[in-house]
Parts: structure tokens; C-alpha cells; sequence
């Protein structure tokens, strides 16, 4: 009995591990994905560094001011979320994740010749419902073109990807920041998500090539 049940776990690790190689690793359709999160990770991973400090610097926002524009940025992206998910659920994950990142590009831009406090905070709840709730849909997205039984390794690798490609827009963005100042940082932001619209239509939304067939692992 003792090796039958070993035989039984070494079939079912194979199996994992077929699955993980073919839904995952040599899985085109979600490599895809993965260049849509970086792209997307990498200009917010700039804007949310510079953005306070271009409101302190350049907006001359209090540091109440400064710490409400955030918490704005933060609740619009946050509320949004269950709508524009099931907005994605209804007419599908690219037409949403297109005309958000699109409208994301233009509204960054628009925060660079915006003064006052009204219209920054406006624009700021902007980028918010439209460039931060679509993590989730991008993370749904992985889910569709990959198995079920690998889910969890989905979400892992492109979590990890988005982490270790975007480390360093930050300095960059820093370094450039410091000869042409701290409107650059939402210049890029509106760049790297452009590329990221751009790039939504070469995204396959079919798991058909990536799914193992269940009788090899029987």
C-alpha cells in the first residue's frame, strides 16, 4: 500500500509539473499578460513616488493637502474596482483595459497644466478609478488564459514579474526628474501606459493552447 500511495504522488507531482510548464512557462498567452502588468506597474510605480512630491514642490499642496490627494487616489481606486470587474465580465477584459489605460495616458498629461486644488484632486481621482482598479481585471486576465489548477502560480509569477521589471522606474525616474523636473514622472507614466493600451490588442483572450490534455495525466 505504502508504494502505491507513492506511485500516486509522483504521478500527481508529474502531473503539476506538466501542467505548471505548459499553462505557465511556455505559455505565450500569459507571457502577454505579464508585459501588460509591467508596463502598467512601471508607470505607477513612478507616479506614486513623484506624485506627492510634485503636489508639494510644484502645487505647493499643504501636507494635509498632499496626504487627502492620495487618500483620493487611493478610495477611487479602490470603489471602482467591483464595477469596472464586472463591466470586464460583461463585454470582456480587453475593451476595458484599452480605453482605461488610453483615458489613464491623457489624464496623466492633464495633471501637468492643471493648477489650483480642485482641478489636481480631480485628475488624481481619475488616475485612480482608471489606472489603479485594473490590477484585479489584469490578474483575472492570467486566470483566463491559464488552467485552474495552476491558479495560485499564475497570480505568483505575474505578481513577481510586475515587482522585478518595475524596481527600478523609480531611480529612473528620479534621475530625470532632477534635470527636467517633476512633471517628467507623469510624462512617463502617460507613456508606459499608452504602450500598455497599444499593446491590449496583441493579447489572446483563448486558454485552447494552453491547457493540458486531462487524459496524458490519467
Amino acid at each position: 500500500m505504502p508504494v502505491l500511495g507513492n506511485d500516486r504522488l509522483v504521478r500527481e507531482t508529474q502531473g503539476y509539473w506538466d501542467e505548471l510548464k505548459t499553462g505557465l512557462v511556455f505559455n505565450v498567452s500569459l507571457l502577454k499578460v505579464a508585459v501588460l502588468s509591467i508596463l502598467r506597474t512601471a508607470g505607477e510605480q513612478g507616479l506614486k513616488t513623484f506624485l506627492p512630491l510634485y503636489l508639494a514642490e510644484t502645487l505647493h499642496f499643504s501636507p494635509a493637502l498632499v496626504g487627502f490627494g492620495i487618500a483620493v487616489m487611493t478610495f477611487s481606486g479602490s470603489w471602482v474596482q467591483p464595477f469596472i470587474g464586472l463591466l470586464s465580465d460583461r463585454i470582456g477584459r480587453k475593451p476595458v483595459l484599452f480605453v482605461s489605460l488610453l483615458l489613464s495616458a491623457f489624464v496623466a498629461w492633464g495633471l501637468t497644466v492643471a493648477s489650483g486644488i480642485l482641478l489636481p484632486i480631480l485628475f488624481i481621482s481619475l488616475i485612480g478609478s482608471l489606472h489603479l482598479s485594473l490590477r484585479s481585471i489584469i490578474f483575472a486576465f492570467a486566470m483566463d488564459v491559464t488552467p485552474p489548477e495552476i491558479g495560485a502560480s499564475t497570480i505568483g509569477f505575474v505578481f513577481s514579474a510586475n515587482q522585478f521589471f518595475s524596481v527600478l522606474v523609480p531611480v529612473m525616474t528620479g534621475y530625470l526628474a532632477d534635470i527636467y523636473g517633476l512633471s517628467i514622472a507623469f510624462f512617463m507614466f502617460a507613456i508606459l501606459t499608452m504602450l500598455a493600451a497599444l499593446w491590449v490588442p496583441l493579447m489572446s483572450v483563448s486558454r485552447a493552447d494552453t491547457a493540458l490534455n486531462k487524459a496524458q495525466q490519467a
